[in-house]
């Protein structure tokens, strides 16, 4: 038996490759897209090699995506912080959307661009919902304008 310390760096684990023995519902869970916009196309693997591997939040990010028109990376930078306008997002759901842009070569600290948390934000994007029985998905004001660039 191998000793775990002499693993190698790097190493992933692909259970397509023992079907024999996890059947194939391990197998097309594992590969069912949970978020994909314009391009880009993440499953669980692929969350998981940009060390953020939050498969509830990207289901999230794909519907709020697909409402805001984000199609591309420069329309996600664009529109990063009206995400969270949206009611169910928070914190996890915009640190995976900053770890998508970092995976592409994007300076998050940039993207941000606010001297504040986005928990603060997040406060002052609640604080402009309207106050009514049914609630609207979106907590804070509308986008202006829609990423529908290809």
């Amino acid at each position: 038996m191998a000793d775990p310390d002499d693993a190698p760096s790097g190493h992933i684990f692909e259970p397509e490759r023992h079907t024999n023995i996890f059947g194939l519902t391990l197998v097309k869970a594992e590969q069912r897209l949970l978020l994909a916009f314009g391009k880009h196309h993440y499953d669980r693997r692929r969350l998981g090699l940009i060390g953020f591997a939050h498969p509830g939040a990207a289901m999230k990010l794909h519907l709020v995506f697909r409402d805001l028109g984000i199609t591309t990376l420069p329309g996600l930078a664009k529109h990063i912080r009206e995400i969270g306008n949206y009611r169910g997002i928070g914190l996890v759901c915009y640190a995976l959307a900053l770890a998508i842009l970092d995976e592409h070569g994007y300076d998050i600290d940039r993207v941000h661009n606010a001297e504040t948390t986005y928990i603060t934000i997040k406060a002052k994007a609640r604080r402009h919902m309207k106050v009514s029985k049914r609630r609207p998905r979106r907590a804070g004001p509308p986008s202006d304008a829609k990423d529908l660039t290809t």
